[in-house]
């Protein structure tokens, strides 16, 4: 763990290199630092925090279907991908994309994840409807809110209206 130690740069791509072992998952946890450019394609670990760094482009390499994360932290930097296109893993139990400039829709395929106990997808540029299914009602408005063009029905918040999320 290099967390909050004002370190510079990219992150290398040998860092690609570390596995989850044998008695459990790996943790990359670079959170809090001053880090920028792209996330090395090569990542695939359990558990990892890239929050509050300058990283750009594009992270949705980190959320491929057969990917071994459960734990996803990547709020607050400077990422731009299309929401859209991404296949989550199996997995996946937190995920955490807010405060970023990710667009597109959110995939059906995210809603219906079971074992997602928390998600926060606010403050980016999220459009189109919102669809309510597997544990996402129980996560709040909050998780949606300040997206370009996000709009839903949510049970705590309307009956029948839609709740925009802006």
């Amino acid at each position: 763990m290099l967390y909050s130690n004002k370190l510079t740069g990219t992150i290398p791509d040998s860092f690609g290199s570390f596995k989850d072992g044998e008695y459990g998952g790996f943790t990359l946890d670079l959170s809090h630092n001053q880090l920028s450019g792209g996330i090395p394609t090569s990542i695939n670990v359990s558990s990892i925090d890239l929050s509050h760094n300058k990283l750009s482009g594009d992270a949705s390499m980190l959320l491929r279907e057969n990917g071994a994360a459960e734990w996803i932290y990547l709020s607050h930097n400077q990422l731009d991908f299309d929401l859209t296109k991404v296949k989550f893993p199996k997995k996946i139990k937190v995920l955490d994309l807010s405060h970023n400039q990710i667009h597109g829709n959110i995939p059906k395929q995210l809603i219906n994840k079971l074992d997602l106990e928390s998600m926060d997808l606010s403050y980016n540029q999220l459009c189109g409807k919102i669809l309510f299914g597997g544990n996402v009602q129980k996560m709040g408005a909050k998780s949606f809110a300040h997206n370009r063009c996000l709009c839903g029905h949510h049970s705590r918040t309307s009956a029948n209206k839609p709740v925009c999320m802006q």
